[in-house]
């Protein structure tokens, strides 16, 4: 276990041997409380009534597993982070809360946490302060103290365990990892059997890793901003120089530190946006957003996850290995889309992994499957998927749901992806739900 990045952070936090006594309360707690969870196995499960809930949904365009949400978080508190029990007690050894060194308020927030830790000694902190007898009870603390108890949550939060063991641990969800996360993934696995005593922040950070990757990196984005000049070479000489204007710019971004300029490629796509809408020639202009959209991701190319992860804690790097396949909801007609907004509703979702989520943007289906000739296969598979649910009558209130979305996919696609929806059995359906 190591403990990194804490500095940060405050650390001088405070025991609080009751709540204040002026404030006339009665502390209550509850021991039988506990967390909701989710199953996600059918058999356990009445109905489901999130999409993104149907146990093994696959991506409706890459058309890979994904994972719930829910699940995920459930790993990183029951497999990742230490129980906030455990995670004080290492803490405390490790030197923080000296109570010669704390304010009133830092003791006052540490004795808090200690003793929810102590009612709920199988749950992290998070988890802890996320009950509703917790967070009743916070509202008599001062705002200093609950400022002190978030700092502290924080710094469980950041205790990491061996690599070795979080190599073991992940493994299990090797196989619905997204190709970016899965290739940093094996150089992790690879790293941790040389040196196990490095933490995942120590490998991803080290010069040599991220040196070679930083350079592979800038290649790729060299090579966009190229091919956009090509492309822009082409236009008047007016657009031509607005265009090589917004590369060199763009270009500055990507030197500056990242403390500097955060969401750089977010910016640079939003600006090249704005630009291509005010050029003349839109048959080029689009080419221009196409390629600027080809610029990498740290969700979609490895060394950008590396560049941007690599000095994140440990348990983060975690947390971003599993967060590109987790299930999300696409809007199929865009939610921003300006004067033509969709609607956030079932009939206008259809399931993604995060990662493809974040690439389709406002694109026309149209558009965007001719970057990825794969989905309109996926897509079927995705439905048939949620048809083989509705049939079994596990879906609660999606019956209309393959007509609403073959419909929006037909009109977002201009007719091109033609889903097949024949294998729906309303019949079958109902039966299988008066059984339940």
């Amino acid at each position: 276990m190591k403990i990194l990045q804490l500095a940060t952070i405050s650390y001088n936090y405070s025991n609080l041997n009751s709540v204040k006594k002026e404030k006339n309360v009665t502390p209550t707690f509850s021991k039988s409380l506990r967390t909701d969870t989710v199953t996600f196995s059918a058999k356990h499960q009445k109905f489901i009534k999130d999409l993104r809930l149907i146990p093994d949904i696959t991506c409706a365009c890459c058309g890979e597993k994904t994972i719930p949400k829910p699940e995920i978080d459930k790993f990183m508190n029951t497999q990742i982070y230490y129980t906030g029990k455990k995670a004080l007690t290492i803490l405390k050894k490790a030197g923080y809360f000296n109570p010669s060194k704390m304010t009133v308020d830092e003791s006052e927030a540490y004795t808090f946490c200690k003793l929810c830790t102590s009612l709920y000694g199988n749950e992290t902190l998070q988890e802890i302060l996320d009950k509703n007898d917790i967070k009743n009870l916070m509202k008599v603390l001062t705002p200093e103290e609950r400022k002190h108890i978030f700092n502290i949550e924080k710094m469980t939060r950041q205790l990491t365990k061996d690599s070795s063991f979080l190599i073991k641990k992940l493994e299990i969800y090797e196989s619905r990892m997204r190709p970016a996360e899965k290739e940093v993934f094996g150089i992790l696995k690879s790293e941790v059997k040389k040196r196990p005593q490095k933490t995942f922040t120590e490998i991803l950070s080290d010069i040599h890793i991220k040196d070679n990757h930083l350079k592979d990196l800038e290649t790729q984005q060299n090579t966009v901003f190229a091919n956009i000049i090509t492309i822009a070479a082409k236009m008047s000489p007016n657009s031509f120089n607005k265009v090589l204007d917004n590369v060199n710019q763009s270009k500055k971004i990507f030197d500056t530190t990242q403390t500097e300029n955060s969401n750089k490629r977010t910016r640079i796509i939003d600006s090249f946006e704005k630009l291509t809408s005010e050029l003349p020639e839109k048959k080029l202009a689009n080419k221009i957003l196409e390629e600027i959209n080809k610029l990498p991701s740290s969700r979609n190319n490895a060394s950008s996850f590396i560049i941007k992860y690599e000095n994140m804690n440990s348990n983060t790097i975690v947390e971003q290995l599993l967060r590109g396949s987790t299930a999300t909801h696409e809007h199929v007609k865009p939610r921003r889309r300006e004067n033509d907004n969709g609607p956030d509703s079932n009939e206008n979702y259809i399931v993604l992994c995060s990662n493809c989520n974040s690439e389709r943007q406002r694109i026309p289906y149209s558009e965007f499957i001719k970057s990825h000739p794969q989905m309109p296969m996926n897509l079927q598979k995705y439905l048939d998927i949620v048809i083989k649910n509705i049939n079994n009558g596990l879906l609660f209130g999606f019956d209309k749901y393959p007509w609403d979305i073959k419909k929006a996919i037909g009109i977002e696609s201009d007719g091109v992806i033609k889903l097949d929806i024949k294998n729906l059995d309303l019949l079958s359906r109902n039966q299988q739900k008066k059984i339940k």
